[in-house]
């Protein structure tokens, strides 16, 4: 089960492969062998985009409101990549 923080994360921008990793990501490693590549490239979705390779605070000009801003590894392989790439 998605623990809160991820919950109300995935119901602002809807569940992504990263969220899915997250929450399920060791125990599937734990139940079931896997190759040294695809271990690797769980791991990079699961830090992508959280405080794991740091980020910046962004402010909005108008109210002021802040939020954290993560760092993306830069995989090909993880999730948003999909979305942002032609």
């Amino acid at each position: 089960m998605l623990l809160a923080p991820q919950r109300l994360a995935a119901a602002r921008r809807g569940v992504e492969l990263a969220d899915i990793f997250r929450a399920y990501g060791e125990s599937y490693r734990r139940d079931h062998p896997l190759p040294v590549s695809h271990l690797k490239v769980m791991r990079a979705v699961e830090r992508c985009r959280t405080a794991a390779l740091g980020g910046h605070l962004e402010q909005c000009d108008s109210c002021g409101f802040k939020r954290p801003a993560y760092n993306s590894c830069l995989m090909e392989s993880t999730s948003l990549w999909g979305v942002l790439l032609p």
